[in-house]
């Protein structure tokens, strides 16, 4: 890490500098859930796949790790739920909270609310692990900040092994993303037969 202190003419967020291919590009997908979700993701890979190869910073990556993969799995629920509700509803609601179970049981009644059954056993699998992330951070504070408003700790364990967390995560992914790509065909369809109807009426 340099040892550098900020300079003068420091900027953070420019996109103007001869490096183009460093730039990130942000707005192709502008207030979608998908590239947020894929992103954490991907963040918290990477850094499990650093850790396992390192191992010298386990201590300190757990936090952003498990805190990647919370949000990861919130905001891929929440994408999923968008759709549903607009294949069930019309309209592209999604819960304002982050207590993760709620999110969950949410998911699940609308998706059994358009014909789908969550009696398989993946979905109890899967719920299994959302509730269990649901006991150790309700809220996504537990893996951001070492105590809460009140002082008391936020963390109740003491260890945590980040291979199989993240062998784990991945599993769950691969769950959650597989239903996501189900939601979003489903999506297309339900927009193409809005769009039918309304021609049909012109």
């Amino acid at each position: 890490m340099s040892s550098e202190f900020p300079a003068a003419n420091d900027k953070l967020f420019r996109h103007d500098l001869s490096d183009w291919t460093n730039n990130a590009i942000l707005n192709y997908l502008a207030g979608k859930f998908p590239p947020y979700a894929a992103g954490y993701r991907e963040g918290f890979n990477a850094l499990i796949t650093e850790c396992v190869a390192e191992r010298g910073l386990n201590d300190i990556l757990i936090y952003p790790i498990v805190f990647l993969a919370r949000q990861y799995v919130e905001l891929r629920l929440k994408e999923i739920i968008i759709g549903l509700d607009f294949c069930a509803n019309g309209t592209n609601e999604f819960p304002k909270t982050h207590k993760i179970d709620k999110i969950w049981f949410q998911f699940k009644n609308l998706y059994q609310e358009i014909g789908e059954s969550t009696s398989e056993l993946e979905f109890h699998n899967a719920e299994k692990i959302i509730l269990e992330f649901a006991t150790m951070d309700p809220l996504s504070m537990a893996f951001r900040y070492p105590v809460d408003k009140e002082g008391n700790n936020t963390l109740s364990i003491s260890h945590i092994n980040i291979r199989n967390f993240g062998e784990v995560m991945n599993r769950l992914a691969n769950f959650l993303d597989a239903i996501s790509d189900q939601i979003a065909h489903y999506a297309d369809i339900t927009s193409d037969m809005y769009r039918d109807l309304y021609v049909s009426y012109e």
